[in-house]
């Protein structure tokens, strides 16, 4: 019926079927107090609209940070980010730590690669403002998945190979409600978890591009191998790379390192799992 008036708690709310579903008003009441429900309704799409949406953000100007090779071999070089940082006050501090790990995917044990580094403080005794980016690779080595990792995220967003969201579409099916790709679980879930791109799998191991907006946002990753999205570049700067159980006499002075790379993320309470992965997504068996 159009235009009904519907009783939510004691406050009338204007109806439309046109617009409004049963879980949409079934929101309303928990937003205005009522009873929670243990699962997300079916049709309420609980990742923020602006996290898929940023990862095609194009940035005007750019500061580029690139590894040294004055401290690491090749291989850790190839695997290595490249970091874009859109141009304005926020400030990278030149050394990236890695750390390596292994996920328990259906596939089997897996490698893992993470990457942190920090923004420079602005202001005397402020608390260290991480970022990072954590690497799946298959069992024949090419990395399938890419974890943003940030201390100010309100959702785990994470990045799928082309390849493996073909798998899981072919194991899974088409996306569930309200979700964009095959490989997420449901919004009941996983309602803080969202997959914000698929990446072209490269024509080989490789570290990804990393984007940053000038509010310190991580907007996307990229495949080294996918156009750029920016137009220039204002400064281009080295970092160290380093790895992060390196002794003392290796790290930048001051910057209180955490001991692990998820230590720095206690926002994210399952990133330490080794299963965590397998939790967030739909993965198929045979990847």
């Amino acid at each position: 019926m159009v235009g009904s008036n519907v009783l939510l708690l004691g406050i009338k709310v204007k109806t439309d079927v046109r617009y409004y579903t049963a879980a949409a008003i079934a929101s309303i009441a928990i937003a205005l107090g009522g009873c929670r429900r243990d699962a997300t309704p079916q049709g309420i799409q609980v990742p923020p609209p602006d996290v898929r949406d940023r990862v095609t953000r194009e940035f005007a100007t750019v500061d580029y940070y690139k590894p040294s090779d004055a401290d690491a071999d090749q291989a850790e070089l190839r695997l290595a980010p490249l970091i874009v940082q859109q141009a304005g006050d926020a400030r990278i501090a030149p050394v990236v730590y890695f750390e390596d790990s292994v996920a328990r995917l259906p596939a089997g044990a897996c490698k893992q690669r993470s990457f942190l580094w920090r923004y420079e403080s602005r202001i005397a005794g402020q608390p260290t403002d991480w970022r990072g980016v954590r690497m799946t690779f298959d069992p024949r080595g090419a990395p399938i998945i890419w974890e943003s990792l940030a201390n100010d995220s309100r959702v785990h967003v994470i990045f799928v190979a082309k390849s493996l969201e073909e798998k899981a579409a072919k194991r899974f099916g088409p996306p569930l409600e309200g979700r964009q790709f095959s490989i997420e679980r449901s919004v009941a879930e996983q309602p803080e978890v969202v997959v914000a791109r698929v990446l072209s799998d490269g024509p080989e191991p490789m570290g990804p591009f990393v984007y940053l907006s000038d509010r310190r946002e991580l907007t996307t990753v990229l495949c080294r191998c996918m156009p750029s999205q920016f137009s220039e570049i204002r400064e281009t700067v080295l970092y160290r790379l380093i790895p992060l159980g390196a002794p003392t006499s290796q790290k930048a002075p001051s910057d209180g390192v955490p001991v692990s790379i998820c230590d720095a993320f206690p926002e994210i309470p399952d990133c330490a799992r080794p299963d965590w992965l397998e939790l967030a997504l739909r993965l198929p068996p045979d990847f």
